[in-house]
């Protein structure tokens, strides 16, 4: 848990320790403070930010059901125990700290959604993958359909103008060929299946 992070001094703290939040899983709690000191209402001072599956760059290195699949991949096999049609809001880091800020410093609600509004499939993911990688990808016998609520984003929407980018559109970044090619991969997945 990071104990805390305000806008007091501007978005420079809060640009900084977001990314830092997500590489390493933590939890973040963030004080309604801003430029114009501490907030005075209970509606200014409470926002509650209910986040989706964030992704970010080198995903690989997470440890999250996106980053085993990459992991597999890398070792030229994905073995799904979850159906295809599984699936599951995930939004990018970059939206979802915009999205956090905007709530932040101009919401006039106190629970928004993080998120996308879209579901992404399991099928989507390992195509997105597989045209990447080259891997195989074979799916458990009977492999249960494990899909979440689609996550309603109209508040967002409605207020900020906010619309995420389709994630599948940085698998490049996902896998982590945005650095330069070192030759070396991530380290293989512990688990042999997923």
């Amino acid at each position: 848990i990071i104990n805390s992070v305000n806008l007091e001094d501007g978005l420079e703290r809060c640009e900084r320790v977001l990314p830092l939040a997500r590489e390493f899983g933590a939890a973040v709690i963030c004080l309604t403070i801003d430029e114009e000191g501490m907030a005075k209402t209970a509606e200014e001072k409470v926002r509650i930010a209910r986040l989706s599956n964030v992704v970010g760059p080198d995903e690989a290195k997470s440890d999250t059901f996106l980053g085993a699949l990459c992991r597999e991949a890398y070792n030229g096999h994905i073995q799904l125990q979850t159906a295809l049609d599984s699936s599951k809001d995930y939004i990018w880091i970059d939206d979802a700290v915009d999205l956090l800020l905007r709530i932040a410093q101009e919401g006039r609600n106190s629970v928004y959604n993080v998120a996308s509004g879209r579901q992404t499939s399991h099928a989507e993911w390992c195509a997105a993958i597989q045209s990447r990688t080259k891997c195989s990808l074979a799916v458990d016998d009977g492999a249960p359909t494990v899909s979440f609520a689609s996550t309603s984003v109209d508040r967002s929407k409605e207020e900020f103008a906010f619309a995420a980018a389709p994630v599948l559109e940085r698998i490049a970044e996902i896998l982590g060929e945005g650095e330069p090619d070192t030759g070396c991969h991530p380290r293989p997945s512990t688990r042999s299946r997923i």
